[in-house]
């Protein structure tokens, strides 16, 4: 079953402690002024009186907001269901802050996104483009771990690191191992947990800001295809669940088998069910919406006689202007087509 879940993003700063090449905030823009608690608070406010479930607390790098303790427990109390902090991990290495920013958490069981683009040093420091920061957030995912939190690891796909994807998965099965059937104190309420890691999200590059001033980090992903179909597949024997985010959205092509979860993911993320509130706008989620796919990817001769295509959001043009659109092939499977339309009518 898909959850239709409404997600508020709270985007409140800039700053950020790592650099990454494919940052989506670094446009060229001078870096906007970051929202006050205040600010913060009635963002957060309106949010949970608009019916919004969960709150996800975005950047820059949220652990840098001296605040961020205080608005978790402003939102508690208003009432969300869930609250997750999308973070680098960095600072968790300090098992003092760790503790702080867990004792914030009363009423709903702390949750964390952490970026982690790499099981090797040399390429996860290259990606970020921030030295000596892969140990440390390694030690910071543990340390979350540790205090019970729900940890889900967020993995960019470049060239640099697609041939390892399977090692990958591999490592973090094996470095964050499960122990099932402990239950763990978390302040005010007890969690059943597996201490560990049950949920990899891949993301293609989604060609914007820094990015396209690196395009030597994407990769042709006719490439890729055959390396994240064996990661996919090793996802699934190691029993961890894994996604596809709808931000670095790809044809449905180049994910066979698994087509039916970006589908699914652009179900979930229409606007109506996700906002997002920066430090200079507000806005609803676009990024699975047929209008912004129509603006911002294209679809070759070949893609008419897909039976996929009216699924499909097509290749992003600026993809397109590197590589081409040569590697697209059509889907003739019908029986694929069958199991889609299944999940569609079963879910949403």
């Amino acid at each position: 079953m898909f959850k239709k879940i409404k997600k508020f993003y709270l985007d409140s700063l800039s700053a950020c402690n790592e650099d990454c090449l494919f940052c989506t905030k670094k446009d060229g823009r001078v870096p906007q002024r970051n929202l006050t608690t205040e600010e913060s608070k009635r963002e957060i406010k309106k949010a949970a009186q608009e019916g919004f479930q969960e709150l996800h607390f975005d950047g820059g790098e949220p652990t840098l907001r001296n605040d961020l303790a205080e608005l978790i427990s402003f939102a508690e109390k208003l009432g969300f269901k869930k609250i997750c902090i999308l973070t680098n991990a960095f600072k968790f290495s300090n098992k003092n802050f760790t503790k702080k920013i867990a004792n914030a958490f009363q009423k709903t069981r702390p949750t964390f996104s952490v970026s982690l683009h790499s099981h090797k040093k040399e390429v996860s420091e290259y990606l970020v483009n921030t030295s000596n920061t892969f140990e440390k957030t390694i030690e910071g995912i543990q340390n979350l771990i540790d205090i019970g939190a729900y940890v889900f690891i967020y993995h960019i796909i470049a060239k640099q690191n697609y041939k390892d994807l399977a090692g990958f998965v591999e490592f973090i099965s094996q470095k964050f191992p499960k122990t099932c059937g402990e239950q763990l104190a978390v302040n005010s309420f007890a969690v059943n947990c597996s201490r560990t890691i049950n949920y990899i999200i891949f993301s293609f590059i989604y060609p914007t800001g820094a990015a396209l001033k690196n395009k030597h980090i994407f990769p042709k992903l006719s490439l890729v295809e055959p390396y994240l179909l064996k990661a996919s597949n090793l996802c699934q024997k190691k029993d961890i669940r894994f996604g596809i985010s709808s931000c670095g959205m790809v044809p449905l092509c180049f994910l066979k088998g698994y087509e039916q979860y970006i589908i699914a993911q652009q179900a979930l993320d229409q606007p109506q069910n996700i906002k997002l509130a920066s430090r200079d706008s507000q806005t609803q989620y676009q990024l699975a919406t047929k209008e912004f796919h129509t603006k911002t990817k294209v679809k070759p001769k070949q893609c008419n006689s897909c039976l996929l295509n009216n699924y499909c959001a097509g290749l992003w043009k600026a993809y397109a202007e590197m590589y081409g659109t040569e590697e697209l092939k059509p889907i003739r499977d019908k029986r694929q087509v069958e199991k889609i339309r299944q999940i569609l009518k079963t879910n949403f």
